[in-house]
């Protein structure tokens, strides 16, 4: 929310508890049930109740006392299950204060409403924006659904927003800080999902002429992929399936490039193979429409894109997010049966979607300050005619009573209708009073 009557830190309260509010409502109206008798699900086979173990052992002893695997397995080190140590060590900021069987759930709420009151803060949206972005989740509905849940997709959605606004502001202000928070957040992201590298191609969009940040996000980029590579080698607890097919890396160690290109397109034909049965046959189910959803947003981003793109218009967060989006999207393919990877789908939803409202209003801001700037414009011309035309018409008046005659001796800077500050304004200002019909 915006108001030119409130200082900055009244903004950012309000923002922060319309965010709150519009989605406790939410919630409310919807699943008719109060965020406070949100319970975990009774079945210990779930990935909500692990996610709530996890973050209750980090919280009280800084790792799970028991092992967490599947299949009587376990990590190589430590005690955590297949998403690493990671994703709980971040819950585990907030969850030091938001403890209980809910702690999960209360720090998912405190994510987005954090993410959405910096984004809406940095790119300056107005109440419109913020309304339609919020009737866009409520239309969409999964992303809300996981917010009053135990699952981590609600961090990647606020940390999607913070790296759309530290962006913005390293792009419109210039700031160090927005550039230096850019880069931690996108460590970050990479470090909880390793897919979550192609996000270093924001900063690097944004400093390409800069060699030394240049330099920067390459070094910080390997450095966070390395990290999380060794994270998923030695602290994940094997899973059910093998996430990641090394078999393409193994071929092209071998330098047998022609197999490992064969053997990734061969597995992106059959993922997409069933993506596309999963549209037509499971369209009214939970993962045939995350994907239709996702594919509806991705091609009005292009749509807009090309749009934009051809009328001079900002297309910079609009281009960054699709190909951050079409990226994300083959990596899910490679890294994840087609179920599975559905629900990560939302995230690059709510990047999407906040990429359209960033260029959209400063579009419209734009245009309105330039209509702004013609009114006034316009204003200022006929007030300084009108005054010109006021003391013309004095000037003849007075010309009327008392005629000058050719030979009268005055000062140049005295003649009626004329006034002459300097001496270089002297042309214009005889231009200036022969136009308006003073005498010379």
């Amino acid at each position: 929310m915006r108001s030119k009557a409130l200082p900055g830190w009244a903004h950012t309260l309000c923002t922060a508890a319309a965010a709150l509010v519009f989605l406790l409502a939410y919630e409310l109206v919807v699943y008719r049930v109060p965020v406070t008798e949100i319970f975990l699900p009774v079945s210990s086979w779930s990935d909500e109740v692990i996610y709530s173990k996890q973050l209750a052992a980090a919280v009280q002893y800084g790792a799970p006392q028991g092992y967490f695997g599947f299949n009587e397995s376990h990590a190589a080190v430590g005690t955590y299950a297949a998403w690493g140590p990671a994703v709980f060590l971040v819950y585990a900021l907030p969850g030091l204060l938001l403890r209980g069987q809910n702690a999960f759930l209360w720090c998912n709420l405190l994510f987005v409403v954090l993410g959405w009151t910096f984004f809406a803060r940095a790119a300056r949206l107005g109440w419109k924006r913020q309304l339609a972005f919020a009737a866009a989740l409520a239309a969409m509905n999964a992303p809300i659904r996981y917010v009053f849940s135990a699952m981590q997709e609600p961090l990647h959605y606020a940390l999607m927003l913070a790296v759309l606004g530290c962006g913005i502001l390293a792009q419109r202000d210039k700031s160090r800080a927005a550039w230096a928070g850019l880069c931690v957040l996108c460590a970050v992201a990479t470090l909880v999902r390793p897919y979550e590298a192609v996000l270093w191609l924001f900063p690097l969009a944004l400093c390409r002429q800069d060699r030394r940040r240049i330099a920067v996000c390459v070094a910080g980029g390997a450095v966070s992929l390395g990290g999380t590579l060794v994270l998923m080698s030695k602290f994940y607890a094997p899973y059910f399936f093998t996430n990641v097919d090394v078999s393409p890396l193994q071929e092209l160690a071998r330098g047998q490039v022609v197999s490992a290109v064969r053997d990734v397109a061969h597995k992106l034909l059959d993922a997409l193979r069933t993506v596309a049965e999963m549209l037509a046959d499971q369209l009214a189910n939970r993962s045939g429409g995350q994907y239709l959803l996702f594919f509806l947003l991705l091609g009005v981003t292009l749509v807009c894109l090309i749009v934009d793109a051809r009328a001079g218009r900002p297309v910079f967060w609009k281009g960054c997010a699709a190909v951050t989006a079409v990226i994300v999207f083959l990596a899910l393919l490679l890294m994840y049966r087609p179920v599975e990877g559905s629900r990560h789908t939302l995230v690059l939803d709510v990047l999407l979607l906040a990429a359209l409202l960033v260029e959209d209003g400063s579009r419209r801001a734009g245009a309105g300050r330039a209509r702004r700037a013609e009114s006034g414009g316009r204003l200022h011309h006929a007030a300084l005619q009108r005054r010109m035309g006021r003391r013309g018409a004095a000037n003849r008046g007075r010309a009327d009573r008392e005629p000058v005659r050719c030979d009268e001796r005055r000062p140049l800077g005295q003649h009626r209708g004329l006034r002459l500050w300097r001496p270089r304004t002297l042309r214009s200002a005889l231009r200036r009073a022969g136009r308006h019909g003073h005498p010379v």
